[in-house]
């Protein structure tokens, strides 16, 4: 009775250990950089990135996830952080395979908003997905400056 329960706790355990590095997750944070200062409809390419610096649009940006990480959408402001604030209000599928469970996150709702979502199919590994996020640029004093759409891309890895 003794080692079969020894055998027993031995099998749960190698199933624990080996089964949650299968399955293990990473977060993936996508910071979205505005100038909250200038920003506007007809100078995205201009005032808003995602940090890339080998010179790659926004449009053509593109983040490489595994199934089963975490995403996570954030903005702020490249120029007053401390009080100027970017709300990501949702990240919606455009076209390619849809790697989430449905067509559009939204945001948390809170003040500095983020989406946050979970990379789930895995039938798309290798493909690039289009996706479209939709962010709102606040001054100082809480007044809505603008909203914003930017059309990034997601792939999900082989």
């Amino acid at each position: 009775m003794k080692s079969t329960n020894q055998l027993f706790i031995l099998i749960a355990v190698i199933t624990l250990l080996f089964g949650s590095n299968a399955y293990s997750q990473n977060v993936k944070i996508v910071t979205l950089n505005v100038n909250t200062a200038t920003v506007n409809k007809d100078n995205l390419a201009t005032t808003c990135n995602f940090g890339q610096t080998d010179g790659s649009s926004n449009e053509d940006f593109t983040i490489t996830v595994d199934v089963g990480d975490i995403i996570i959408w954030q903005g702020v402001s490249s120029v007053n952080n401390s009080t100027d604030y970017v709300d990501i209000k949702y990240v919606k599928y455009v076209k390619g395979p849809n790697i989430f469970d449905r067509g559009q996150i939204n945001g948390n709702g809170n003040k500095r908003e983020k989406v946050v979502a979970t990379a789930r199919r895995e039938a798309t590994k290798g493909n690039e997905y289009k996706y479209k996020i939709k962010f709102t640029v606040y001054d100082s004093d809480g007044n809505k400056k603008g909203e914003y759409h930017i059309d990034p891309k997601i792939q999900v890895n082989k």
